[in-house]
């Protein structure tokens, strides 16, 4: 008897890229619709990070600033480090309020160039469990659009957002609705914990 291994395609189960990008952009995503967005499956979130930097510092460039809220998750500047990406901090948490310094986290984003990468946390930042409120979100989407930043979207929490008391789909309409927003078209290389 000769045993036989299966392997999955290259980019990972389909059903499962389906489901991850109707849970991350929506049922109704357009952009599903259309054809746009493009997503693989990873070992772990510090792998997918790593296949993200990766295809950054390939396809769009090693020139590319990668910006990080302060704080962040501790793999995030080495990640990008590694792929050769400077990676730059922006504002985010107060110590004194236990809350967003949102002043400080738009002050800091005006200052990026386009072509940029802006990593945000999906939901449950990480590591301070504070995210932006939903008019919040409206105006980084806003800012984000008029500066052409890339967007970057970190969603290794998503899972404990379906434990939270107001579900899931509140929680989703900070990336879901991004696009409808009118951030315009995705960029080249869109995925689900990678590039919208």
């Amino acid at each position: 008897m000769v045993p036989t291994v299966e392997y999955l395609p290259i980019d990972g189960l389909p059903e499962f890229r389906a489901e991850t990008t109707k849970l991350i952009l929506g049922e109704d995503s357009k952009a599903i619709a259309e054809g746009r967005v493009a997503c693989c499956q990873s070992l772990s979130g510090t792998g997918a990070l790593r296949l993200a930097a990766e295809f950054i510092a390939v396809n769009l460039g090693k020139d590319r600033r990668v910006f990080v809220s302060d704080p962040t998750w501790g793999n995030h500047h080495a990640i990008f480090a590694k792929a050769g990406l400077e990676v730059v901090k922006y504002s985010y948490f107060c110590a004194k309020t236990k809350g967003l310094d949102f002043s400080g986290m738009m002050a800091d984003l005006d200052k990026v160039s386009a072509g940029d990468i802006v990593l945000l946390h999906g939901c449950a930042h990480n590591p301070t469990g504070v995210d932006p409120t939903m008019e919040q979100w409206h105006k980084i989407a806003a800012l984000v659009k008029a500066k052409g930043v890339i967007p970057f979207f970190d969603c290794v929490r998503l899972r404990r957002i379906l434990d939270l008391a107001n579900g899931l789909s509140q929680n989703s309409t900070a990336i879901a609705g991004l696009p409808r927003i009118r951030l315009g078209r995705p960029r080249r290389g869109c995925g689900v914990r990678a590039l919208l």
